[in-house]
């Protein structure tokens, strides 16, 4: 009996031992020496995420683009690379901006473009029946969103015009925006240079420092261009996303960027009315901008510069501006739209977006290394500029409403139009809100009538 009772023990053991075994083996099988549960999720993730479709691009074929550019620039943004790879494919140029009145034309000839670029929002292509949702398409391609910069893809999901955050396009050229200053003019003051991670009150309190007429130049410590970018980082629509009512007035944080253009008005001389003053007239202490403009800066005679990033707000420290990184889209009546993704998956190669990022192009590629080379065929590398610093801020959140105001750099701002007159005025803040509420609600009004 002793015996038996030994031996069951003894399975029992046994089973015991198996079984924390089975389990150690479950909590470490992405370790374990086989490698076999690994194996098994990998599987798994295939079942659920096939291979990308094959897609012939070894057949002649022809694809036609729709973009403001000259060939010369197609080719060294588009065509160089691009042919190398598939080089049975071709590209027609349909050079015009894609608006309204350029896709009516070419509606009315006939002409379908495959790929466009869509500098003037996403609106007139939901407006043309022209709207191509690429999300189903990303995911049988398999194609990578988290090789964009953080905050881009975001912009353009939230400018789908229904509403649905879908993806009407990927990114073609970042939005990078930074602090540039003339070391010239802050070491004629003794002013030290601005650093990253600057408020703008204490922009200000630099821009007071910098702003004096010496041997009959005027120097202005910060200028106005570009300057609604500070309202790009507080996250405020004009009007209500539902029912296209103006926000102006009501919201707050129009009032408070309204109070910052005031703020810098008021240092004597650093505005005049009718007086166009820039960073490259050399007595511009500062100014925010766009960081293509850089290449062209670097050519200006005696100009000696850097930049920092883009000031924040002091109870939004480390958040810059959120901007639309204009898409590469997809007609919807294209009759080759997957040769037509490969082709923009070509242009946002690695090997593509360094060639652009080195001519001076911002790359909406989240890839340091790409940043690090931004102007180099251009002699920017020399200089030693802080691109870093720059790119260290969080874009905002992205925030848009289909009834506007839409701000884009290349194209219609109403804000960008309505500060000049706002310092032009003499009313007092709340007053030109107002003023704004009852103007743009008319702008409301005609959109609706056209929906």
């Amino acid at each position: 009996m002793a015996n038996k009772k030994g031996f069951i023990v003894v399975i029992v053991m046994l089973l015991n031992l198996f079984l924390f075994a089975a389990c150690a083996s479950q909590e470490t099988g992405k370790t374990d020496s086989g490698g076999n549960m690994q194996k098994a999720e990998d599987e798994q993730d295939l079942e659920k995420n096939p291979e990308a479709p094959a897609v012939n691009m070894d057949e002649n074929l022809t694809l036609k683009i729709m973009l403001p550019w000259g060939d010369d620039m197609l080719k060294e943004r588009v065509t160089d690379t691009l042919y190398k790879k598939y080089p049975n494919i071709k590209l027609e140029l349909v050079q015009q901006l894609v608006n309204s009145t350029s896709l009516q034309e070419l509606n009315a000839k006939g002409i379908v473009p495959d790929i466009m670029l869509a500098h003037d929002g996403l609106e007139v292509l939901q407006e043309m029946d022209m709207a191509y949702p690429l999300d189903d398409m990303i995911k049988s391609f398999r194609y990578d969103l988290t090789r964009f910069r953080a905050g881009t893809v975001e912009a353009v999901r939230a400018r789908d015009p229904e509403g649905k955050n879908q993806l009407l396009g990927l990114p073609a050229e970042d939005m990078v925006f930074g602090l540039f200053y003339n070391k010239e003019i802050f070491d004629k003051f003794g002013v030290k240079y601005p650093t990253d991670g600057m408020t703008w009150d204490e922009v200000i309190d630099l821009a007071k420092k910098l702003t004096n007429e010496v041997e009959g130049v005027k120097y202005r410590g910060i200028n106005f261009l570009n300057m609604q970018q500070a309202l790009a980082q507080l996250s405020a629509t004009g009007t209500d996303p539902a029912t296209g009512e103006t926000q102006f007035a009501k919201n707050p944080t129009f009032a408070k960027f309204f109070d910052l253009l005031k703020r810098m008005q008021s240092i004597p001389g650093n505005y005049e009315k009718d007086v166009e003053d820039y960073f490259q007239n050399r007595n511009v202490a500062m100014q925010v901008d766009h960081i293509f403009r850089t290449p062209s800066f670097a050519t200006i005679e005696g100009l000696k510069f850097d930049m920092v990033s883009f000031p924040s707000w002091p109870d939004e420290p480390g958040v810059g501006p959120s901007n639309f990184a204009y898409p590469w889209v997809i007609n919807k009546h294209s009759e080759h739209k997957e040769q037509a993704f490969k082709v923009i998956e070509s242009i946002l190669s690695d090997e593509n977006q360094l060639a652009l990022t080195r001519i001076g192009v911002p790359s909406p590629l989240a890839d340091t290394k790409i940043h690090e080379q931004f102007g180099a065929a251009k002699g920017l590398q020399e200089l030693n500029l802080n691109f870093k610093g720059v790119y260290s801020m969080k874009d905002a959140e992205p925030v848009y409403s289909p009834y506007g105001p839409e701000s884009l750099f290349f194209g219609e701002d109403y804000v960008r139009d309505q500060m000049r007159k706002f310092l032009d005025s003499s009313g007092d803040i709340q007053t030109y809100l107002r003023k704004m509420d009852d103007e743009y609600a008319a702008i409301v009004t005609e959109k609706k009538e056209k929906q």
